[in-house]
């Protein structure tokens, strides 16, 4: 008894003091390795943006780790919260937000290394493949589906930290960029928000590279009752990438069995051509049932429009969006004769949603259907990622009985966020204007009930054993 004690004790301390785990095997590194020093490294991902962060990797025989500031977590959310992250997260050992975890590497020549692990952060693992050649390390990130989800360059050398000397200023400016843009005034003045707003400063003061004032300013903006809230550096835009590119990234059509299609649209950042000419081939090819995967999808622009009028068999309200013109005047969302007068958007214009949120109250948007529509039975599969612009599509395919959600309640994310630059490097998104569906309700922070609720990973096969009709 005595000794299963001490060895929990020895378990527990290094989560108290942040020092190497007892529990694990530890790396024996060799310090002439080329990969074993302090590494530079620049993160460009779907999942934290574009960073900048100082990792520490050290390699051993065939092998190798790495991670960043050690008790980053305690210096920046506190020793409380910290431990109970690294204990019940598993993504924390060490305190360091950022971790290359069973690395592995293979010589190819004197000055050149295959190098493969995976690499942890808060928002998940993703396994990074990429070369080490001379002092340049480079690779790409990808998930368990093999989805490309960023890249990883560094360079090793003597770097101080921080990085920057201009994070407090960055907090700054955010902080007040978000008091003149967001969507309902009234929630930049409570007790809440100053909370957040006295944390983001103490924050700016501690944190020593980008990763640290992302991870931070994420955590505590998930404190405040709004989402479409973030801070990060600049990245590439998958909006920016050509049409081909773009469509073979977001969706994927599939005949799973003679009677059924399957739509994977993974997110709607696209354009809406691109949904008009996969309904084209859904159309032609006239299978009785349609399964539509927005599993994990995160939602997107207001492209997503094009989905439901290739689904809609009548001329439907498909919600309004509210921005600040309207809090700052009313109270209350508008009732049935003022979204009447509101400008209607019928169209997946991504320009006339903009102009309509920067000048107008409100926005209505209207449901017309196409000349010809999928009239066959139709399935949504929806988790707990299903977020933003996907909500309002799922909402008003339940709402009119289009088609059956299977899955998990939506992920509660539903506003228009819009992305302003703070300086050359950093920019914020906020929330520019609310949503409320055609019935009156909002979305954000509540999200959308499935028809079937189900496990997110056996809702594709629930639909196939127990509602789509054989051809």
């Amino acid at each position: 008894m005595i000794r299963r004690k001490i060895l929990l004790l020895l378990c527990i301390l290094p989560v108290l003091f942040g020092s190497q785990s007892a529990c694990s095997e530890k790396l024996k590194a060799d310090a002439t390795h080329p990969l074993t020093g302090a590494w530079l490294l620049h993160v460009n991902s779907t999942d934290i943006g574009a960073v900048r962060t100082v990792m520490t990797i050290q390699a051993g025989e065939n092998a190798f780790e790495g991670h960043t500031r050690g008790n980053a977590d305690k210096s920046l959310i506190g020793l409380p919260k910290a431990m109970l992250g690294r204990v019940f997260t598993g993504f924390f050992e060490h305190g360091a937000l950022l971790h290359f975890e069973d690395g592995v590497y293979k010589k190819l020549s004197e000055n050149e290394f295959k190098v493969a692990a995976r690499f942890t952060s808060a928002s998940g693992k993703l396994l990074f493949q990429g070369t080490l050649k001379g002092n340049l390390l480079e690779g790409h990130l990808t998930n368990g589906k093999k989805e490309d989800k960023g890249s990883i360059t560094g360079t090793k050398g003597n770097y101080k930290l921080p990085l920057q000397d201009n994070y407090r200023e960055i907090a700054e400016q955010a902080l007040a960029l978000t008091k003149t843009k967001i969507f309902n005034t009234s929630l930049v003045q409570t007790k809440d928000w100053k909370a957040f707003e006295k944390s983001v400063l103490e924050l700016s003061e501690k944190v020593q590279d980008d990763a640290e004032m992302v991870f931070g300013f994420y955590y505590y903006a998930g404190k405040l009752p709004f989402s479409h809230f973030a801070l990060y550096r600049k990245t590439n835009n998958p909006e920016d990438l050509p049409e081909d590119t773009a469509k073979a990234q977001f969706l994927d059509l599939k005949e799973v069995n003679p009677a059924t299609t399957l739509l994977t649209i993974r997110s709607f950042a696209g354009n809406g051509t691109q949904l008009d000419s996969v309904f084209t081939l859904i159309k032609k090819t006239a299978k009785p049932n349609l399964i539509i995967d927005l599993r994990g999808n995160s939602g997107g622009n207001i492209s997503g429009l094009k989905l439901v009028t290739n689904l809609a068999d009548k001329a439907y309200p498909g919600g309004v969006f509210l921005t600040n013109k309207w809090f700052t005047k009313h109270p209350n969302p508008p009732v049935e004769n003022e979204v009447q007068q509101f400008t209607t958007l019928t169209e997946a214009n991504l320009e006339l949603l903009w102009d309509g949120v920067h000048n107008l109250d409100g926005l209505a948007i209207r449901v017309i259907p196409e000349k010809t529509v999928y009239q066959g039975k139709v399935f949504v599969l929806v988790d707990n990622a299903t977020a933003s612009t996907c909500e309002s599509i799922v909402y008003g395919l339940k709402h009119y009985k289009l088609a059956t959600i299977v899955g998990e309640k939506t992920a509660g994310a539903m506003l228009n966020g819009e992305a302003f630059s703070l300086n050359d490097q950093w920019h914020i998104t906020i929330p520019t204007a609310d949503y409320y569906t055609p019935d009156g309700k909002r979305l954000d922070q509540i999200g959308v009930e499935p028809d079937k609720k189900v496990s997110s990973k056996d809702a594709l096969n629930y639909v196939l054993k127990n509602l789509v009709k054989p051809g």
